[in-house]
């Protein structure tokens, strides 16, 4: 079964996207000519030409690699069909984005980030990875070994030569370093699994390096080359990050620098992990130094603004010899909440957002489209609102019901979809198909009853077996517009059967500290277990809110706690449809029944719509599909002329 969950109906004419030239870009200033420079044929921008005039850079001939990686139609991040012309673009201009959290924009996280091989937008087993930041790669017959060949010449941000001497550093020296890596993750283990060897590292010259698995491990390409992962899980730079390790950093020199970061003497692998770039890594001033291979770079960081400037020596090219990027800076500006956002995208102070525009807020949008942004409706590859149950909670009261399908099933008849569709989704989302979607709150009482929660206090509320009180304490973050207002309605919804509930709103960086201190009834941070958007989630999306259970898979039984044999079963079938594993459909209609039967989570909705915010003058952009996909290829966008 290939299936892309998407919302591709467009509620208004997005013909004309680049808008005609001569128009000023986001920063004010029109976008500039194009400037040639070098004897390689190759093209740069402007800002990087008076670099190389003044002596600050080499020629961009010798920034490149030897063999670029050319973008085109058929070769860059458009989904086959999302795009109908990969235009040649212009250069200059700044993209403006926001953000909630501080230090972090959740459009950067995926603008920078850069996977080893690639598939444009993850739709399809069927297309093949290609080469990115790894020029090519091979697999044995058995599916133990894989070969990858680096691009000769490629070069870090800071102009380092990018050599197997960062992969090994980081095999050898993060990977296998247990104060840095106390625990080794499964994709890094023989068939993906979290108690399989881990595979055996080989560097054959400096621009070739090997792994081998002790078992076939089929799914391990599709595992690692996600595209909201990155490059950064198999090599760092030695160059930069040595003076912060202590087997190659003089000791006094790295003494000083843990104590000039206010850590004790013996916490330099705490400096170590600040100083290195990750996939989830927020742009903090920490990494701002660090040299990277994507195709804009941190230049200043603090709570309140980003900033990213080109990468001089990023590795991409188009059609016509031009390097990418075409965007000179970003910059990303922290507001206040959900309504700070929406007054800055109405008043055309944001050329892209995808997470922090609202649905229901479409009407709005559409009436302010004059102040120079368009506003397309688009898909979401994930669930945003979902109610995911910690089996393992401390109190055995709420262990006792939760793990009672019948607690489970009446909390999902309790939810009033049509409720949330309507007022969050502005009617852009479906009911789910996962799960049951009736609303019967009548059942939902029959059920409470059933379990014990029959006997209520004078207010009304259910009452534990125990006589206390029975609560239900949501957390929730407002990091995606539509958790906090739907994740509201699904409170009352609770109360309306009885069950106190309360609602905090939290950070979500609180949120995840919670989780993973298992201090969470019901975690509510979006989730993929219910789509099939992205292979392989299962491992992650069924298990990592309920961390004793994690614990137990993740140790191979001998920590944690066990899960109960249904949940092994529902687990056991979800990594059965995982990356890299021949599609049976068989096996897909076992999962989804058995999710159906045993609701392991509630989802409010399936399907929800989205947002997508693009400055009216920036080209190269998808107009359908999953609004992810246009920031996965942000190296490709430009501001018309």
């Amino acid at each position: 079964m290939k299936r892309v969950l998407m919302i591709v109906a467009l509620l208004a004419a997005v013909a004309g996207l680049a808008v005609a030239s001569g128009q000023e870009d986001a920063s004010g200033a029109a976008s500039e000519p194009m400037a040639a420079s070098g004897a390689g044929g190759y093209l740069e921008a402007p800002m990087l030409a008076e670099r190389v005039a003044a002596g600050e850079l080499p020629p961009v001939n010798e920034r490149l690699p030897e063999s670029p990686l050319v973008l085109t139609l058929e070769r860059s991040a458009a989904p086959d069909g999302m795009l109908d012309e990969l235009k040649v673009g212009s250069y200059g201009g700044t993209v403006r984005l926001i953000n909630l959290a501080p230090n972090f924009a959740p459009e950067m996280y995926f603008m920078t980030l850069e996977t080893m091989l690639s598939r444009p937008g993850w739709i399809s087993m069927e297309h093949p990875l290609t080469g990115n930041v790894f020029e090519s790669y091979e697999i044995s017959p058995d599916k133990t070994t894989f070969t990858f060949h680096m691009r000769h010449g490629m070069r870090w941000s800071d102009g380092e030569p990018l050599t197997t001497e960062d992969v090994a550093f980081y095999h050898e020296d993060i990977l296998h370093n247990e104060q840095l890596t106390p625990n080794i993750a499964s994709r890094y283990r023989s068939g993906l699994a979290p108690t399989g060897d881990v595979y055996q590292f080989e560097v054959i010259d400096d621009y070739t390096w090997r792994i081998t698995f002790s078992e076939p491990t089929p799914g391990f390409l599709d595992e690692v080359n996600k595209p909201w992962l990155d490059y950064t899980l198999f090599l760092q730079p030695k160059h930069y990050l040595a003076q912060f390790h202590a087997d190659y950093a003089d000791a006094d020199d790295l003494a000083a620098k843990v104590a000039a970061a206010d850590l004790l003497a013996d916490e330099w692998p705490r400096l170590f992990n600040l100083k290195m770039l990750t996939p989830w890594e927020g742009k903090t001033p920490d990494v701002i130094d660090i040299p990277v291979l994507h195709p804009w770079r941190v230049t200043s960081s603090s709570p309140t603004q980003t900033v990213f400037e080109r990468n001089p020596y990023y590795f991409k090219v188009d059609a016509a010899g031009n390097q990418l990027p075409y965007i000179d800076r970003i910059v990303s500006t922290k507001v206040e909440g959900p309504e700070g956002a929406n007054l800055k995208i109405i008043a055309g102070e944001v050329d892209l957002a995808d997470e922090l525009a609202k649905i229901s807020s479409l009407p709005l949008y559409r009436e302010n489209e004059g102040n120079g942004y368009l506003a397309l409706a688009s898909g979401v590859p994930y669930n945003p609102v979902v109610h995911a149950f910690n089996f393992g909670y401390e109190d055995p009261v709420w262990r006792q019901l939760a793990d009672d399908v019948r607690f489970r099933s009446a909390l999902n008849l309790a939810i009033n979809r049509d409720e949330i569709i309507e007022a969050v989704y502005y009617g852009f989302a479906s009911p789910p198909v996962w799960i049951p979607a009736e609303f019967n709150p009548e059942e939902a009482n029959r059920l409470l009853d059933e379990v014990g929660l029959d006997k209520r206090d004078n207010d009304g509320w259910r009452l534990r077996p125990d006589g206390e009180r029975f609560e239900i304490n949501l957390e929730v973050a407002a990091h995606l517009p539509d958790t906090v207002p739907a994740n509201e309605l699904i409170a009352e919804h609770y109360k309306a059967v009885g069950i106190f509930t309360t609602l905090k709103v939290v950070e979500i960086g609180l949120l995840f500290e919670h989780r993973n201190a298992n201090q969470l009834q019901i975690d509510t941070v979006w989730n993929e277990a219910t789509t099939m958007h992205a292979f392989g989630h299962a491992r992650q999306h069924l298990i990592h809110h309920i961390p004793v259970w994690n614990q137990w898979y993740n140790s191979g039984g001998s920590a944690g706690e066990e899960p109960p044999e249904w949940f092994q079963e529902l687990y056991d079938l979800g990594i059965a449809i995982g990356p890299g594993i021949p599609w049976d459909q068989e096996i897909v209609d076992r999962y989804q029944q058995t999710f159906y039967d045993t609701i392991p989570q509630i989802n409010a909705t399936y399907n929800p719509g989205t947002v997508l915010i693009v400055n009216g003058n920036l080209d190269n952009v998808f107009t359908k599909g999953v609004a992810q996909w246009v920031i996965y290829s942000a190296e490709q966008l430009f501001y018309g002329n």
